[in-house]
């Protein structure tokens, strides 16, 4: 004999010596179930009810990331770390390698001999021009040439600052990583790899501050709204933003800043459980039953047990999430025997 045949059995044995006045249609005496096991459990309130698991990656909004661009062409790039690895600020990653790098600085030389001499123009002629002696037009070239000059100087500045070391004898330079971050994206993947040398402009890195990586997925448009966190096998995140523009039936969502705790790594791809704010009641699946058509439960009132119908939101694992009508604050529910005495409710429907 099986156990859904067992369990049929004592509760046909059990309907039987029910009387009707011990059950009405709600209630059931304790004392008439001699026969079964009753184990019960306390009900749990909940604020926040967990939706279906749903795929996350690790990833970036677009335009936190520091992009480095190489000022001259170069025809060899080498890493001190690896791609995805932690760059400390200030700590060296990369070799440029060529003689265009022995260009760049004796053109750096130069713009900034231009740059000195623009300046100390500007500087005569503005004595010049404030007592008369030279005309409006020609101030105002004086101008305009020393603001180009000081752009030109100041954009070649920006990449010789990050130079930690210079080997002429190799025509090699070494550049330092400008803040903490993760080093995210290198040439190599900006570029086929059969194409010889780097062009003037070309992305050679990509750093990620550590702060700016985040959750990136997408859910139900019909339940986004009341997402307030998501739930990964590591750690909780808050929800950052969800985006107004849906995609078919789902939004973007963006979860806070990853913290070192939860252990993820850029570009990884993991499934994460959104909890919706939601209050309502946490109860085993064993402890939920159907009858004509409606889910009820058995709680525990006195000396009877009283079933009490709820409308279900979700099920995850071994559990229901659900809401009713009734307060169920303290309240026991039975958890063991619920299909006996879903026969004997059943049986006394027909009578």
């Amino acid at each position: 004999m099986n156990k859904n045949q067992l369990i049929r059995q004592i509760a046909f044995l059990v309907s039987l010596s029910v009387s009707v006045e011990a059950v009405n249609a709600q209630e059931i005496n304790l004392g008439s179930l001699g026969l079964l096991q009753l184990t019960f459990e306390k009900i749990k309130k909940i604020t926040h009810i967990p939706s279906e698991k749903t795929l996350a990656k690790v990833e970036i909004k677009r335009g936190e990331a520091y992009i480095l661009t190489t000022p001259t062409n170069v025809q060899q790039l080498s890493y001190l770390v690896n791609n995805g690895e932690k760059l400390i600020k200030g700590q060296p990653f990369a070799v440029l390698r060529g003689p265009e790098v022995h260009h760049f600085l004796s053109e750096l030389n130069a713009i900034r001999s231009l740059f000195e001499l623009s300046k100390q123009r500007l500087i005569n002629s503005k004595k010049l021009f404030e007592k008369n002696l030279i005309e409006e037009g020609k101030w105002l070239e004086i101008n305009q040439n020393y603001h180009s000059d000081s752009l030109e100087y100041e954009h070649m500045m920006h990449f010789y600052e990050l130079i930690t070391s210079i080997d002429e004898k190799t025509d090699s330079i070494t550049i330092k990583s400008p803040i903490s971050g993760v080093l995210s994206q290198t040439f190599s993947e900006n570029r086929m790899l059969e194409q010889v040398g780097i062009a003037e402009g070309d992305v050679i890195a990509s750093i990620v501050p550590l702060k700016a990586m985040r959750i990136n997925m997408h859910v139900p448009l019909k339940n986004a709204a009341k997402i307030e966190y998501l739930e990964l096998s590591q750690c909780r995140l808050k929800v950052d933003s969800i985006s107004n523009v849906s995609q078919g039936a789902f939004v973007e969502l963006w979860s806070e800043a990853i913290g070192e705790e939860c252990q993820l790594m850029l570009g990884q791809t993991q499934t994460a459980t959104p909890f919706l704010k939601q209050t309502a009641f946490q109860i085993s699946k064993k402890a939920l039953f159907e009858l004509e058509g409606k889910d009820y439960i058995l709680i525990r009132s006195k000396q009877k047990l009283k079933s009490i119908e709820v409308f279900l939101l979700n099920s995850v694992a071994d559990n229901y999430y659900f809401t009713t009508s009734v307060s169920l604050a303290n309240v026991d529910v039975l958890t063991s025997s619920v299909s006996a005495i879903q026969g004997i409710l059943l049986g006394l429907g027909g009578e």
